[in-house]
């Protein structure tokens, strides 16, 4: 498992074969899918986003209006670049009422976009379309596996956590990880509860389709056939 660098450069590196499988943002998947990348979303964990502005809690930072003035990190390459600017008309923010500046995930720390109407669903599993016919098998081995896991972590975040950090000791500091991991599991389908986790609505799809063609820029080809962009074939019946 290697570290990523935002949901646009993984996109890129499963689309060139370099990495295959990739765990990114949706939305991001498509800008690029829509463009001739050959990638393929075979599971949607988070059914909802999550993506958030976040900032530390004596700067009082409550609601949308409040980040003028103030300066905004963002990631190169990451998902929040891709749904800023939706963020931005949904909410009658304009660029020039903030300060944008680049950085890391680690230097950007609050208003949740999905409470501004920003329906769409967030990260899931991708790969490159070429292995839905090379190695099938492949796909559904690791998505039965993933899919446990997810079951286990919901049924035992601690532990979920405590493996996190054993696979890599730099993920971050444990009660954080614990805290963001159990507030995360509302955003499954059924809020973790299904006994299948990655299920694509089609919905909820035709949905993030539709917003991201209307707000977020994606061409209006990619309306005519949403279910261009992911398959369930793989995931455990």
């Amino acid at each position: 498992i290697q570290e990523g660098r935002g949901s646009g450069t993984t996109t890129q590196a499963v689309a060139a074969k370099t990495a295959l499988f990739g765990y990114v943002d949706l939305p991001t998947m498509m800008r690029a899918a829509v463009k001739g990348a050959p990638v393929i979303a075979t599971g949607v964990l988070l059914q909802k986003t999550p993506m958030s502005v976040m900032g530390f809690a004596d700067r009082n930072i409550r609601k949308p209006e409040d980040i003028k003035g103030k300066i905004v990190a963002t990631t190169p390459g990451g998902s929040n670049e891709q749904i800023w600017p939706l963020f931005l008309k949904k909410t009658g923010l304009k660029e020039s009422d903030f300060r944008t500046v680049s950085g890391d995930a680690q230097t950007k720390l609050n208003a949740v976009f999905a409470d501004y109407g920003i329906n769409l669903v967030s990260s899931g599993i991708i790969t490159h379309k070429d292995v839905l016919k090379d190695n099938p098998d492949l796909i559904r081995r690791f998505m039965t596996a993933n899919t446990k896991a997810v079951v286990g972590a919901v049924k035992d975040p601690q532990g979920a956590v405590d493996a996190m950090l054993k696979a890599n000791p730099k993920a971050g500091k444990r009660d954080t990880l614990l805290e963001g991991f159990e507030q995360t599991t509302q955003f499954y389908a059924d809020g973790g509860k299904s006994p299948h986790p990655f299920q694509i609505n089609d919905q909820t799809m035709t949905d993030t389709v539709s917003n991201m063609v209307e707000y977020g820029g994606l061409e209006a080809v990619a309306k005519k056939d949403p279910k261009a962009y992911y398959i369930n074939d793989f995931l455990p019946k």
